[in-house]
């Protein structure tokens, strides 16, 4: 018998990617639910996931046994932040403790954004790192998390993804990466500059393909711990210069210079994580190479009007 997930934030990046994923799964029944329903999709609803009366109408008619709640919001808007990471998730899980006899696992996306800067000597994080985060986002971030960590005593099955970046296709320009693919398709279509302004790019960061944050998803679906924290990251530095490199050097436009700030180089520090922990529980490993997820971000702005 199939098993049922229901992808909550279906026509995000992280939710359409997952989608496109569990598609390939013979054993799995896919739903998706967004604010607007982003097509003709019988098994696509509308539900503002805040309204709770609305959720519990639709878990009961559905009864997933995998939810992910994927919802994302603005990282320039603190409100809809704060509304997509916490009133969406008390709301969620609020309504599965109300259906009698309904007991499904729930996948909550954490950020390496929650941990904030932390030392080289600490590097690579692991789990147990503290936490400190510096911006909204991952204050909002680390709410949601221990939020969703605080519906486990009552009940509710509740496994936290903690995803480091995410690069490959329909990833978003306001994430550096994406913004410097619109940029250089821009370029090729010759209706911009000839150059590229960025901040600085001396930082290292790990990234990981959205294919195999989707794999990563589904595993933990599966064989995850009950309120543990797994890692979703590459385990790999890559210097944000390098990237951009790459990525011009994948590009059909040539001769693109790069103007780069320098002035806040004090505000960069380094971010990688650690992934031994989901690779000996789950079993889960990194399959595309960071080439690959290049040329899906830039063939993703390719396929699009810009």
């Amino acid at each position: 018998m199939k098993k049922r997930i229901l992808i909550a934030g279906v026509s995000g990046f992280l939710g359409s990617g997952l989608y496109r994923r569990a598609l390939q799964e013979k054993d799995l029944e896919v739903f998706g639910v967004d604010l607007k329903k982003r097509e003709k999709n019988n098994k696509f609803y509308s539900c503002n996931v805040c309204d709770e009366k609305k959720v519990k109408t639709l878990l009961s008619k559905l009864r997933p046994d995998y939810i992910f709640h994927l919802i994302g919001a603005s990282l320039t808007d603190s409100v809809q932040l704060f509304h997509a990471n916490l009133l969406s998730t008390r709301s969620l899980l609020n309504a599965i403790l109300q259906i009698k006899n309904y007991h499904p696992r729930v996948i909550i996306p954490g950020s390496a954004a929650e941990y904030g800067v932390v030392k080289n000597k600490d590097l690579p994080i692991k789990e147990t790192q503290k936490i400190q985060p510096i911006s909204v986002y991952g204050f909002a971030k680390h709410m949601q998390t221990s939020l969703g960590l605080s519906y486990v005593p009552k009940g509710i099955d509740v496994v936290i993804a903690r995803i480091f970046n995410v690069s490959g296709f329909g990833m978003p320009a306001n994430l550096s990466l994406g913004r410097f693919a619109k940029e250089i398709v821009s370029l090729e279509r010759k209706n911009g500059k000839n150059f590229l302004y960025t901040k600085d790019l001396s930082a290292q960061r790990d990234f990981v393909d959205i294919k195999d944050v989707g794999s990563a998803l589904l595993l933990l679906a599966k064989r995850g711990k009950t309120g543990a924290i797994y890692h979703v990251c590459s385990s790999r530095a890559f210097k944000m210069r390098n990237l951009l490199k790459k990525l011009l050097k994948l590009s059909s436009c040539k001769n693109i210079s790069i103007k780069e700030e320098k002035e806040d180089l004090s505000k960069s520090f380094d971010s990688v994580g650690c992934n031994q922990k989901i690779k000996k529980e789950i079993g889960w490993t990194r399959q595309v190479v960071i080439e690959d997820s290049l040329k899906d971000v830039l063939e993703y702005y390719r396929s699009k009007e810009i």
